[in-house]
């Protein structure tokens, strides 16, 4: 089984579908933070409203409400959700409000991808609010949208924030002060995979080196070996491309081919590159004939080939230089971390765990933090609701490493033996458009338990 997953995690890792109902992932996944935000934030406005009439009749209402919405039109005729969105915080890098991000993401939509979106959200919502009733929250105000670091400080007046772990996508406020000071945060994820994170090498190999100083008073090499790797893989990436510029820029052109012969560098653009994965998802596909017909259209098959070929030498280029040297650096240094014993060996676990799944330990004085996750499978929509998965390093007595390829497995057991977590870390530098540096040189990781 193993053996399996890892063939998965190294030929598959990114070559998933790459949009949703319409959207980029990327954007649907704002879609779902803006909507289901929204959602929550319009239920709080009804419930508020006929709050006087009891509890129950303002669920009521605000149930209905958010059931169905009310529409307003875009330009180009699709019907959108006219609710009360949340009023803060604006999202201050893209310089848009929760308001204004649905707006914008709806341009475009036809109206069957907008009531996937919009169903979606309200499972989502729904979910959320019966979770909170469940906890004893039932007097729901609002949802705040907290785009921005600086947010949940600014909600909470200091008294927690994004630097003391806080990584809420969105932030419902209720009246019941007891209970996170009035306020319970949400980490709204989309889909079926119990992939919890992706940190940054750059990040996670600085808390590995400290954490491996501290628990054996020797010096961690992992940012070394990946500044290394980071180099090599660089030099990896160009030289495979060199080799086929030519084919490159007689199928895309020298606007989305840029060679430079002096220093020996090909830099293509994001649609040379989304081509060129495209065609070898193909190539590799059980049902080529029907693999990225649309995105492939008016590209022979031998083209295909070509491109597709160039594609996958340039990931196994850097499977060889970046993906096993950061595996096999990962493994040696999580071994000596998590074989040392005592009260700072335990604290440095703690951080390392914390930092793979960005589910810190909290202090309890703080707000909540649940990681709400709706996923579409063909029987309908479902959701989960775990927390901070860094508290299971509380309970954890041992833990167990493995590794093979470019995949490692922490297994952590309390006293009794039972498994208290089991997380896949898989290393991975994709292709990427531009200079070849890209921003997808990172890890992967994995709950094994929620599959």
């Amino acid at each position: 089984m193993l053996k399996f997953i890892q063939f998965i995690n190294e030929e598959f890792l990114l070559e998933a579908k790459d949009t949703e109902w319409g959207l980029k992932k990327t954007d649907a996944g704002k879609m779902h933070e803006v909507l289901t935000g929204g959602l929550v934030n319009h239920y709080g406005s009804v419930y508020q409203k006929n709050k006087s009439k009891g509890h129950e009749a303002a669920h009521k209402a605000a149930s209905q409400a958010i059931s169905s919405p009310p529409r307003a039109a875009t330009k180009s005729g699709t019907k959108i959700a006219n609710i009360e969105h949340m009023a803060q915080f604006k999202d201050e890098k893209a310089n848009k409000s929760a308001k204004e991000w649905h707006e914008h993401l709806s341009k475009g939509l036809s109206q069957e991808h907008y009531d996937n979106h919009l169903a979606h959200a309200q499972h989502a919502a729904k979910n959320i609010i019966s979770h909170a009733h469940e906890q004893g929250m039932t007097d729901i105000k609002k949802a705040h949208f907290t785009a921005n670091e600086k947010d949940i400080e600014r909600l909470t007046g200091g008294k927690d924030s994004s630097k003391k772990g806080n990584n809420s996508d969105i932030v419902v406020e209720h009246g019941h002060k007891e209970k996170g000071g009035g306020f319970h945060g949400v980490s709204l994820k989309s889909g079926g995979s119990s992939k919890l994170f992706n940190p940054g090498m750059g990040k996670i190999a600085k808390v590995i080196d400290s954490a491996h100083e501290r628990t054996t008073g020797k010096k961690g090499t992992m940012s070394e070996t990946m500044d290394k790797a980071d180099k090599d893989s660089m030099a990896a990436h160009h030289k495979v491309l060199v080799k086929h510029a030519s084919t490159l820029s007689s199928h895309f052109g020298s606007s989305h081919v840029k060679h430079d012969k002096a220093a020996g560098t090909v830099n293509v653009s994001e649609h040379a590159l989304d081509t060129m994965r495209y065609a070898h998802e193909r190539m590799t596909s059980k049902n080529p004939e029907k693999t990225r017909v649309k995105e492939l259209k008016g590209v022979s098959n031998d083209k295909v080939k070509k491109l597709g070929g160039i594609y996958g030498e340039v990931r196994d280029a850097k499977l060889t230089s970046y993906k096993h040297p950061a595996s096999s650096s990962l493994h040696k240094h999580l071994k000596n971390i998590f074989s040392a014993t005592g009260g700072k060996a335990k604290q440095a676990q703690h951080e390392v765990i914390s930092n793979l799944t960005n589910t810190p330990v909290r202090d309890e004085s703080n707000m909540k933090v649940m990681r709400h996750n709706t996923e579409m499978t063909k029987s309908g929509r479902s959701s989960k609701i775990t927390y901070g998965l860094g508290d299971s390093a509380h309970a954890t007595h041992k833990y167990e490493l493995k590794h093979s390829g470019i995949t490692n497995e922490i297994v952590g057991k309390d006293k009794k033996g039972n498994k208290t977590m089991h997380l896949r870390v898989v290393a991975d530098a994709s292709p990427t458009h531009g200079s070849g540096a890209g921003t997808r040189k990172g890890l992967h990781v994995w709950d094994v338990m929620k599959e």
